[in-house]
């Protein structure tokens, strides 16, 4: 007989439950795992980091930006990343008929301030400015690589569009720092202390017949 007195944490019913849960998961888990490993992912991913004006409205200091001697009526800085978030490296021969990554900022684009390529050593692909696209060229782009261009603009930009020409790589926008992999693990364990709960509301609220009832049918199933 379950004694309903007696702490949570000693319930053998209880931790019986957490303990196929956490068996179940870990299961899952690794059976997820060898999949990923046979079947090695090749992912790109691209956003628009920021996009910010340089001057204000009413901005009455003299200030102006320049490009090509002439005065930029409504300059804006764009920054676009692209980054390798999959298992392999991206080459140049991934790139359909030796055709750049196109990403549409939908305003004419200017110039190039500036390209920054991290982890530190990694060479940034090459790219080409025409009109409101810019064109990152066929290029190896290793694992975990992630570059950043900053645009020079002369209009407010709000997104940015991409044409693919990567074959068997998956291309995709994102909003969010936070990889699959880790939205991953919090659902895992959300999942973990939801089933506890569960269990510990259940021990305190059943009749304790009920209680032997359904750990002897535990027991039972795993003899």
């Amino acid at each position: 007989m379950v004694n309903l007195a007696e702490g949570w944490y000693t319930n053998g019913l209880l931790w019986t439950i957490v303990g196929v849960a956490v068996s179940l998961r870990v299961g899952v888990l690794a059976c997820w795992a060898t999949l990923k490993a046979a079947n090695p992912k090749l992912r790109l991913v691209y956003r628009l980091n920021l996009a910010t004006k340089l001057l204000g409205h009413h901005d009455s200091s003299g200030l102006h930006v320049m490009h090509n001697g002439e005065a930029l009526a409504n300059p804006h800085v764009a920054e676009v990343l692209v980054a390798n978030v999959g298992r392999r490296d991206i080459v140049a021969s991934m790139f359909h008929g030796n055709t750049p990554l196109t990403l549409d900022l939908g305003e004419p684009i200017l110039t190039l301030l500036a390209t920054k390529s991290h982890p530190t050593g990694t060479l940034a692909p090459p790219m080409v400015i025409t009109d409101t696209k810019l064109g990152v060229q066929p290029s190896h782009i290793v694992r975990g690589q992630k570059v950043t261009y900053t645009l020079l603009l002369d209009g407010p930009v709000s997104d940015v569009v991409a044409i693919p020409s990567l074959v068997n790589v998956d291309l995709r926008k994102t909003d969010s720092s936070i990889s699959n992999f880790m939205i991953s693990i919090l659902l895992a364990a959300g999942l973990l202390i939801a089933i506890t709960v569960g269990c510990i509301v259940c021990i305190q609220i059943f009749p304790p017949d009920a209680i032997d009832w359904m750990q002897d049918h535990v027991n039972n199933i795993w003899k």
